[in-house]
């Protein structure tokens, strides 16, 4: 103790003081007193504290305490160059703070420069001292600045670090101390309980971190305030000091005053401190994390399980996997990934609730990874960057950059978004990050997940790539956003980063929210990417890409599982092998496609198939050239001129008297894509269409486009690719749309059109009223390829060759079986030997013929042949 302290031994003057406290002596303390480290004279003394400051060093024990008429209860600073001291107190008993009185170790933390969380200093400016949180840097310092987060949150025993000082002193700024202090009653706080750290007071410095109070009470009640928090940095430049630590372990809290550990203000508001509490027995504690105002972020670890609230403010990052029991994030509370790390990964044995204007976000976190772009980093031609891929290929840039292509899981997304391309104004923005999240409870949205690219990319560059969002929830409810979008790219000449990936599972989906995952918008918009959903009691799960309205480039559609597929949303699809599906809809103005290079689309499902009238299941353009190859049906070229390719009919002759590629492929079953038009003197012929095998166990429904065209837009005095192939197999077809393989034009002058496709349609039953076609192309029309048609179960079929109304090059005919032909539509037709057939219907405006060199046309009809006016065998 002090030398002359005033100490006063008395009993308490009534019987219910008697009844609260106990039969012991008091010990008034009426003047400043200090009672040193090993002193006994107050142990196990009931200490009544009025109008003065008594000052404890090390751990002590009292059996109750008493602080009014404007008392403190305080311990010793932190000595230079030795370790802080603190309020280490057992109440064996009660303990009363009134209305105007205080526990108080503001200010007595770390006062050092060489000590935890020290602020640090860059140019004439201190940052903030960190703890709970990271102080903030100050305006001289690097982004990453400022004092670092350090302590326990569960059992907090450390000071608060200094704020850095200023270019106009030395002194730094002092973290807030440590309060321990365990109440075996009833702890009863009007007045306040603080270890805030201390507050800049020169020029630029970084105010304190907040200390550490940690309570154990047997019953705790009042209205009073028990705060932790970060000092205040010199307003202009000095760093705000980050929150402390306050745990509270509690046998009754009845306490409905104020609990803070926020981070200070100055330059920038330091990072949320923790706040811990803990009801005796086996309930798991709550920890909870808010600030005063937005600033610096808090990093967060889980030793054990406990609930985890983030309030308004506050921006909390996990260094490493979290385990809690439920996770509520509030209006303006945020969970991001940490820089650096692979995943936010979040397990709950509750709820997760994210509630309106609550953040669960990984965006912008994903690659680079150092000098590690990410699998599907965009690209820089000349001074443009291309978006980056991930779950879609990335756009490319105005310059010709290709955009990065795609990656990763359907089912079970990790990978991060990739790197936009460089620009010549800087490097493309960064993919986003991933999230998994496994919630044994129910996971309700109403804010925000996300793992979105970053924006803001500088002049030229490219858009990051969105990442992944993979989540396992009994429930999952809501209305918010949950999303994986690309990054935009520099508007004139950078890329759009693509969609990332999202997968869901859940027992209960009742989610009512927009889920997301598009490409963005650039000089090129990116591709979509996937979102897989999946119910605990479903057989399959649910494939969606969408795109939100915007063409973009292409996605990339496997099929480990056969589930149901839904294209929407102007997404642009591609197969990347051959596919097996439960179900299939194109709606939202979408489109499923081959790429060039690819020899088929071949898919199968299950059930049934939807093209809806504004969507295309197509393979236009996408047959020969194949490499050098350019189809067994090319066209050819003569002086300036290319005549069309052939398939299922010859290609039209050019201008300059080149002939028409030839016929090929089976009528029945048509597997060859089309060849390419012919040449002229300003460059090659269109490429033909591709080839579609579609297998429908279900019915398919054509309301929209399912064709194999060939290329449109030839350059000057070139042929047309002729048509594709179309081979359907379905239980029941159905629709009002188009099905067709038509040749592409030849320029308009002198190229040959391109010879119709081949189609096959097998069915058990045929409702579609809409038109199936596959005509020659214009203008120099090539021949009309084949529609073959046939019930499932017949012996044979009904074969259908028209060119569309008007004359064009010739059609070979074989009879692999004997079919019922019919001739429309100005065919001309020739066999190309002894044809069978069932009956023959050859009507107005076509004509059954035979070549030059060929003797005659061997014909056997073994039912009716009809031949309608204007209709020749000749």
């Amino acid at each position: 103790m002090n030398a002359n302290p005033v100490l006063r031994f008395l009993r308490l003057p009534t019987l219910a003081a008697w009844l609260c406290f106990g039969l012991h002596a008091d010990v008034l303390v009426e003047s400043d007193t200090t009672v040193g480290l090993g002193d006994p004279s107050l142990e196990g003394q009931r200490v009544i504290v009025s109008g003065a400051t008594l000052t404890l060093a090390g751990p002590h024990t009292f059996s109750d305490l008493i602080l009014s008429n404007h008392a403190v209860l305080t311990h010793v600073a932190a000595p230079l160059g030795q370790p802080a001291q603190a309020l280490r107190l057992t109440v064996t008993g009660q303990a009363q703070i009134d209305a105007t009185s205080r526990l108080d170790a503001n200010g007595l933390g770390y006062a050092e420069t060489n000590t935890p969380g020290y602020g640090g200093n860059g140019n004439y400016a201190g940052g903030g001292g960190g703890h709970g949180g990271r102080g903030h840097r100050s305006a001289g310092l690097p982004l990453d600045s400022g004092g670092a987060a350090f302590g326990s949150v569960l059992a907090p025993d450390s000071w608060g670090g200094a704020g850095g000082h200023g270019n106009n002193t030395a002194a730094v700024v002092p973290g807030g101390g440590v309060v321990q202090l365990e109440v075996g009653g009833e702890l009863f706080l009007a007045g306040t309980l603080r270890a805030d750290g201390a507050t800049a007071w020169i020029n630029n410095q970084g105010g304190g971190a907040g200390g550490t109070v940690y309570l154990k009470v047997g019953w705790l009640r009042g209205t009073g305030v028990i705060s932790a928090n970060g000092g205040g940095g010199e307003w202009v430049d000095g760093g705000g000091g980050a929150g402390g630590r306050i745990a509270l372990l509690f046998g009754t809290n009845e306490f409905h005053g104020t609990l803070t550990a926020h981070g200070g203000n100055g330059a920038g508001q330091g990072g949320a401190g923790t706040l811990y509490l803990q009801p005796k027995g086996p309930t798991l504690g709550e920890v909870r994390i808010q600030n005063a105002a937005s600033g610096e972020w808090t990093p967060l670890t889980t030793p054990s399980p406990f609930n985890l609230v983030i309030g308004p403010h506050a921006v909390v990052y996990p260094p490493q996997p979290l385990t809690v029991g439920t996770l509520t994030l509030q209006d303006g509370g945020t969970l991001v990934q940490a820089a650096g790390t692979t995943n936010l990964s979040v397990t709950a044995t509750g709820d997760v609730v994210i509630a309106a204007g609550g953040v669960l976000t990984a965006d912008g976190r994903g690659y680079p990874f150092g000098a590690d772009r990410g699998p599907g980093s965009g690209r820089q031609t000349a001074w443009g960057g291309s978006g980056a891929g991930h779950g879609g290929w990335g756009a490319d840039s105005a310059t010709g950059a290709l955009g990065g292509p795609h990656y990763g899981s359907v089912l079970q997304p990790v990978a991060m978004g990739s790197q936009g391309g460089n620009g010549d104004g800087g490097p493309g923005t960064a993919g986003g990050g991933a999230i998994r999240l496994h919630v044994a409870g129910r996971v309700t949205v109403h804010g925000r997940l996300s793992a979105d690219g970053a924006g803001a990319p500088p002049n030229n560059a490219g858009g990051g790539s969105g990442g992944s969002l993979w989540i396992s929830a009994h429930t999952l409810t809501g209305t918010g956003h949950i999303r994986a979008h690309g990054a935009a790219g520099e508007w004139v000449d950078g890329g759009g980063g693509a969609g990332g990936r999202i997968a869901l599972y859940y027992v209960h989906n009742e989610f009512a929210g927009p889920l997301t995952a598009t490409g963005a918008s650039g000089a090129g918009v990116g591709g979509a990417g996937t979102i897989y959903t999946k119910g605990e009691s479903e057989p399959q799960g649910e494939l969606f890409i969408g795109n939100g309205g915007h063409a973009g480039n292409f996605t990339a559609l496997p099929s480990p599982e056969a589930y149901r597929v839904v294209l929407g949303g102007r997404a642009n699809v591609y197969p990347e092998t051959a596919l097996t599906l439960a179900r299939l809809d194109l709606v939202g103005a979408s489109q499923l496609t081959h790429l060039r290079g690819q020899t088929n689309l071949q898919l199968v499902v299950n059930g049934d198939v939807l093209i809806a009238a504004d969507s295309t299941l197509h393979a236009d353009g996408r047959g020969y050239p194949l490499g050098e190859d350019p189809g067994p049906g090319a066209g050819q070229q003569t002086a300036w001129g290319g005549s069309g390719g052939g398939h299922g009919g010859w290609g039209g002759s050019s201008a300059t008297g080149a002939a028409g590629g030839w016929a090929y492929d089976s009528i029945l079953e048509p597997v060859r894509l089309g060849s390419q038009g012919g040449p002229s003197d300003s460059g090659p012929g269109t490429a033909g269409g591709g080839a579609i095998r579609l297998i429908v166990g279900g019915q398919l429904a054509v309301l929209g486009q399912l064709s194999a065209d060939g290329a449109g837009s030839p350059v000057n005095n070139a042929g047309g690719g002729a048509g594709g192939s179309v081979w359907i197999t379905a239980q029941t077809l159905t629709g009002n749309g188009l099905i067709r393989a038509q040749g592409g034009p030849g320029e308009w002058v002198d190229g040959g059109g391109g010879g119709g496709g081949r189609i096959a349609l097998y069915f058990a039953t045929n409702t579609f009223t809409g038109t199936v076609a596959a005509p020659g192309g214009p203008a120099r029309r090539g021949g009309a390829g084949t529609l073959y048609q046939r019930q499932l179960g017949s012996a044979f079929g009904q074969l259908l060759i028209h060119n569309g109304g008007e004359w064009g090059n010739y059609t070979p005919l074989t009879s692999p079986e004997p079919f019922h032909v019919i001739l429309a539509e100005n065919a001309a037709v020739f066999p190309e030997s002894a044809l069978t057939v069932q009956e023959l219907e050859i009507r107005a405006n076509s004509t059954l013929t035979h070549l030059p060199g060929q003797t005659r046309v061997d014909l056997q009809v073994l039912h009716n042949l009809t031949v309608a006016a204007g209709g020749r065998i000749d």
